[in-house]
């Protein structure tokens, strides 16, 4: 039971870092970050620094362990998210130089995820389970997974959006 518990919450973790907010909205929030830019380069850009990012990520599981990955893509992840924080919601909408820090940021932490909770939370899951009952955990684990990607993907336009009904975590609603 511990041990699917451990996958469950794993995956569940992964969902809750927030990547799924720049892959299913980051168009959005890049247009918004940097208004006179084209926001699908950076979409391709974000998907490159993902696709690239997740090699290091291998090598890194099998020379480091997942455990001290896992914590310190945490902890790079959680200091991207903050400076995102910190500049999205103190810059004026004109500043190019802080859209362009966003973008920058947005891209180091996806690199953290690609490299870190990205694989990490599969190998995991598919390494703690004995054989015998690898096949209905890693279910488990997999259901999880989509539970969470599907209750983020519904919920985030109501927290970002602004208006009546909605959470606006983005800022004042005047």
């Amino acid at each position: 039971l511990a041990r699917t518990l451990t996958g469950i919450f794993l995956q569940a973790w992964q969902q809750l870092t927030g990547i799924n907010f720049i892959f299913y909205y980051g168009t959005t929030f890049f247009q918004s970050a940097l208004p006179k830019s084209d926001p699908f380069a950076f979409t391709i850009i974000s998907n490159v620094v993902n696709v690239v990012s997740t090699v290091p990520g291998m090598w890194g599981m099998e020379r480091f362990g997942c455990r001290p990955l896992l914590f310190y893509g945490a902890l790079w992840m959680t200091v991207c998210e903050y400076v995102v924080a910190i500049i999205g919601t103190t810059r004026p909408s004109s500043d190019q130089a802080a859209g362009r820090s966003l973008v920058a940021f947005v891209c180091l932490y996806i690199a953290a995820f690609a490299s870190t909770w990205g694989p990490g939370a599969w190998v995991v899951c598919g390494e703690i389970f004995p054989l015998a009952i690898r096949a209905k955990s890693l279910s488990l684990c997999v259901a999880s997974n989509w539970l969470w990607n599907f209750a983020i993907g519904y919920a985030t336009p109501y927290l970002v959006q602004k208006g009546h009904g909605y959470v606006s975590t983005s800022g004042s609603q005047t």
